[in-house]
């Protein structure tokens, strides 16, 4: 379980403001390090794409569910939010220390965060369409859902 929650924070911290661009990130994490096995990651995907919230918490949820109970839903839901519930509040208190000139800034970052979430996404649509069957159906449906 421990090293679930690990895994959820680095998620959680790599991953502020992500979304369906940490899908990729997420089966890297749970199912590279055999948490989950491919096809419950599927299902989980779908679920957290179907239902309303914020997808990583609900997938890490989901995870810690199946490794820990109730418990370790809590647990990892929770390592995802924090990191990015710290960076907004420690965000928040820079830009009003900064002033307006900040924005800029953000403005020049957020292009290159842009071009990471396509490569990532790119990455994770490639090994879907090879993996082909019937699990892209699956897959193509969390995709689609996630655009």
């Amino acid at each position: 379980m421990l090293e679930l929650v690990g895994s959820m924070l680095k998620v959680g911290t790599i991953g502020f403001g992500g979304g369906a661009a940490l899908i990729p990130v997420m089966e890297k994490e749970l199912v590279g390090r055999g948490t989950l096995d491919e096809r419950t990651f599927g299902t989980h995907t779908l679920i957290a794409n179907i239902t309303p919230g914020a997808l990583p918490v609900k997938l890490g949820a989901l995870a810690g569910a199946e490794a820990g109970g109730w418990l370790g839903s809590l647990q990892s839901a929770l390592a995802v939010a924090l990191p990015g519930a710290a960076a907004t509040v420690g965000l928040l208190a820079g830009f009003t220390a900064i002033g307006a000139g900040a924005m800029r800034f953000v403005e020049f970052a957020a292009v290159g965060i842009a071009a990471f979430i396509i490569v990532l996404l790119g990455e994770f649509v490639a090994k879907v369409l090879r993996a082909g069957g019937r699990r892209l159906r699956v897959y193509l449906v969390v995709v689609t859902a996630s655009s």
